[in-house]
């Protein structure tokens, strides 16, 4: 889970006796005996006209206590940089006094708190101004909301503008935030583009009152990310904004958004969009009477046909034993039309076997005749193996994407946990669409309306990205681009040696026959802010898909590709089905010279992350598995194809965040245990018995140097090296400091 984290430091007015915690709690109440009050909502209203931003936060405290709590102060983290004008704070009707700590002032602060035992977690505002606010008293087992509001203006690079919402709690936290909510209205005089969330999976709502409104709505949340929202102002058909990050001499990473524009101004290229042909191909077969499976089919293509334009031509196939179709070929989508073949959807009946490979072939001969400027796109969808003809699936694969010459795009969706999962995904992967997993119980009918909606408008085709030579463009994903659709926005990534200002290009074919765009952009030799070190987690979850794509295609054990996937996933903290080995806690078997060898508590071995890899492997390509194996494999299925999305849409730096908290749900008492692989900034860490280790920890050749969380020596490396402050955060760390290795060991408890 993820939310907007801002700190809220509760510090009562009854004595500064440490009363420290081993976990972090959503908030620090340095006092004794008293229960830290709990952050239990979270909501942020931010309006943006042109720059000019005023944030208004809305929190409800609950004092879990049986007793008040009086006289306390709380500290909220704000933001590096910003320059607040009008700052309001009000309780209900009252208005309480407020003011601003600078950063020096308010490190001193976390440094006496830390003296006397309070949790580190703290330490991820270190280096913050802070607004202090004194509250009134909080009656036992009471609620309260705050509200703080405050004004200031946001700085624009080129276009591209930044808003970040400060931290609201540590990573340590155990319970949950009841609700939490952003609400982002933005206003602006020139055309928007590129609206992306690296941290939340944000979606826009429609506002006569504003150009565009950013909604991320979630209840029972667990705080991994500060919420982080980029926009782009830019006059251009297609914007384009690049996100870089880059180590000192070693090649970077960087983000390509392009998009048109969005919001109320983008309404009118809709009217710009390409003509589509598509053909639905649905599976009849009997299991399709089980579960409504049949009836969520029918539901699914009567909204699909109900909202294609009229410039769009569309076909039926339906198959079973036998392979049926709508009409002999493609259709325009008039009003006849689309009631002729909605009386044939309402026709449709299940039995007999599964004619998949006779199916697709036939939907991918309707599509074959060469039109200009039109995009062709095939829905697919079943809910088993094929039984009917060619069934043998790497065949089948080879034999439809052997065929596709003419860039069909496949959207399929498997209903069920009886689908060949590795052949659906390559299906997809091979033919530049997505698979989709449908659980018995859930709706297909809403999982296709979501993609046709989403395919509905394309704006440019045949997409094609080129960069300067200089750049030293490398590992672009993904391969095959997608087209560009209205309302919509496409990510790659890549990785880069060159540096200063390179050109890029974009081409495809549009409404009015091909399109070319310039644009330029900047490079950089070393990147200082640590906020952008999440495109390099990012392009490594694409490369990381992608190698296992070409593995799961081979069916063999190829070593290369193991290692490389292996290398990566622990660099970064990947976790997928495949490496989910990343995630065990227990001991493990010492390999024989291992390159990550144990240290002072069992770490990851690339040894055992093979195996896992390879066990995966063996269990797709091998004969048809049973009731649980498919289960299994359906399950794994879902959480691959999850984390594609989120890498490609909305929240991409907490994809992988997301996919390790839902891999590990079946853990004893999840809310308790530590989530383990973290990512702080450039640095992955893996929990091992209760202490983070940087991935690049050695091992057993290196003993690290103890020191104490909160002794003179820890502040004087906290002092000296302010950026690894939120890597201290992390409390029980072993952490590499200029060429030493130390290991921070959490605070003695305090003598009763």
């Amino acid at each position: 889970m993820k939310s907007v984290r801002r700190l809220f430091v509760v510090v009562a007015a009854v004595g500064l006796v440490a009363a420290a915690s081993p976990v972090a709690q959503a908030c620090f109440c340095i006092c004794y005996p008293y229960r830290p009050l709990e952050v239990w909502e979270d909501h942020v209203e931010v309006v943006i006209r042109d720059q000019l931003c005023t944030k208004t936060y809305r929190v409800v405290f609950r004092n879990p206590n049986p007793h008040g709590v009086q006289g306390a102060t709380i500290y909220m983290e704000l933001e590096r940089g910003a320059k607040v004008e009008n700052l309001v704070v009000t309780w209900g009707n009252r208005r309480l006094q407020a003011d601003i700590l600078e950063a020096d002032e308010a490190k001193k602060l976390f440094e006496e708190a830390l003296k006397k035992g309070v949790s580190p977690a703290l330490l991820e505002s270190y280096g913050q101004n802070l607004i202090r606010i004194q509250m009134p008293r909080v009656g036992p087992k009471a609620k309260v909301q705050l509200e703080l509001s405050y004004t200031t203006v946001l700085e624009s690079q080129n276009g591209l503008v930044r808003l970040q919402l400060p931290n609201t709690k540590p990573k340590g936290l155990t319970s949950p935030i009841q609700h939490a909510s952003v609400r982002v209205r933005l206003h602006s005089s020139r055309p928007v583009k590129n609206v992306y969330s690296p941290t939340h999976p944000i979606r826009f709502e429609d506002s006569d009152q504003a150009e565009l409104v950013v909604v991320w709505d979630e209840k029972q949340v667990r705080p991994q990310h500060a919420f982080v929202l980029y926009y782009q102002q830019d006059p251009s058909p297609v914007g384009a904004t690049l996100l870089a990050y880059r180590e000192l001499d070693e090649d970077g990473y960087f983000l390509l958004m392009l998009s048109p524009t969005l919001g109320r101004q983008g309404e009118k290229l809709r009217g710009q969009a390409l003509p589509k042909d598509v053909v639905f191909c649905v599976d009849t077969s009997g299991s399709m009477l089980q579960e409504g499976k049949l009836q969520q089919a029918q539901a699914a293509l009567r909204y699909c046909l109900q909202h294609l334009r009229p410039q769009d031509r569309f076909n039926l196939v339906q198959f079973n034993t036998r392979v049926k179709q709508f009409r002999p070929k493609l259709v325009p989508a008039t009003q006849e039309n689309i009631q002729a073949a909605l009386q044939y959807v309402d026709s449709l009946r299940a039995r007999g076997g599964t004619a998949m490979a006779e199916a697709l072939q036939r939907s991918l001969h309707m599509l074959e005749e060469q039109k200009p400027r039109r995009v062709r796109m095939i829905f697919f969808s079943t809910d088993g193996y094929p039984t009917i003809g060619l069934r043998d699936p790497d065949k089948l694969l080879k034999q439809f994407t052997k065929s596709n010459t003419q860039g069909v795009r496949l959207f399929v969706f498997g209903q069920g946990m009886d689908v060949n999962t590795r052949l659906l995904d390559l299906l997809a992967l091979q033919n530049r669409g997505s698979a989709e997993y449908l659980l018995p119980q859930e709706n297909l009918a809403q999982k296709i309306r979501h993609y046709f909606d989403r395919v509905g408008t394309p704006l440019w085709s045949s997409l094609q990205v080129e960069f300067d030579s200089a750049a030293g463009v490398t590992d672009l994903f993904p391969q095959k681009l997608p087209d560009l659709f209205a309302g919509q926005q496409l990510i790659l990534v890549g990785r880069f040696r060159g540096v200063g200002p390179v050109r890029v290009k974009l081409r495809g074919q549009g409404l009015q026959g091909p399109q070319e765009l310039q644009y330029r952009v900047e490079l950089p030799e070393f990147t200082e802010e640590e906020h952008l070190a999440f495109v390099g987690r990012v392009w490594a979850g694409y490369k990381v898909d992608a190698l296992l794509a070409r593995l799961r295609a081979s069916g063999k054990p190829d070593e290369k590709l193991i290692d490389q996937i292996t290398y990566l996933a622990k660099r970064f903290g990947i976790v997928t089905p495949y490496t989910s080995f990343l995630l065990a806690q227990g001991p493990q078997v010492r390999p024989t010279n291992p390159p990550f060898a144990p240290g002072p508590g069992p770490v990851p071995r690339p040894l055992l992350l093979r195996r896992n890899v390879l066990e995966q492997l063996q269990r797709e390509v091998g004969p048809p598995p049973g009731a649980a194996a498919k289960a299994a494999q359906f399950r794994n299925a879902r959480a691959l194809n999850a984390l594609r999305q989120r890498l490609a849409g909305q929240g991409a730096a907490g994809a992988v965040d997301a996919a390790v908290a839902e891999l590990s749900e079946d853990q004893a008492d999840r809310g308790a245990a530590p989530v383990p692989v973290q990512q702080v900034g450039r640095i992955t860490f893996f929990n091992r018995q209760g202490v983070w280790y940087d991935n690049r920890f050695p091992g057993t050749k290196v003993k690290p140097k103890q020191v104490r969380i909160g002794s003179p020596e820890f502040l004087a490396l906290l002092r000296k090296h302010p950026r690894l402050a939120k890597m201290l955060a992390l409390g029980n760390v072993v952490l590499q400091i200029d060429g030493t290795w130390y290991h921070f060991l959490p605070q003695k408890p305090a003598a009763k």
